[in-house]
């Protein structure tokens, strides 16, 4: 493990804005775009690797995709929790099964 700095350009702060903004969005397919426009900046600015995968940026886009999807929440009725529930979905699909998933309203 390392530490590695980032320098705090114009570039770097519009970004922090961006990703800030992002924290009050409700809006998967906007937040994404977003969050890719982002990732181009960085790479551009040669973050790449392991120092793009543990960006900050990269870290808080995953945090709030995590919220937005209750990947913290159980299914009381069935006791699974949401990622492993997904995960579950994705496998019966691609058997060629249908899959059911739960709903957490915002």
């Amino acid at each position: 493990m390392h530490k590695q700095t980032i320098v705090a350009s114009d570039d770097m702060k519009k970004m922090a804005d961006t990703m800030d903004f992002m924290q009050s969005a409700v809006n998967v397919r906007a937040i994404t775009a977003s969050f890719l426009e982002i990732l181009d900046k960085l790479r551009t600015n040669k973050v790449v690797g392991d120092d793009l995968n543990n960006h900050p940026f990269v870290r808080t886009f995953a945090s709030k995709l995590k919220a937005l999807c209750r990947l913290h929440a159980t299914n009381k009725e069935t006791g699974c929790d949401m990622e492993s529930e997904a995960f579950i979905a994705v496998n019966e699909l691609t058997k060629g099964n249908d899959a059911s998933y739960s709903v957490f309203p915002l």
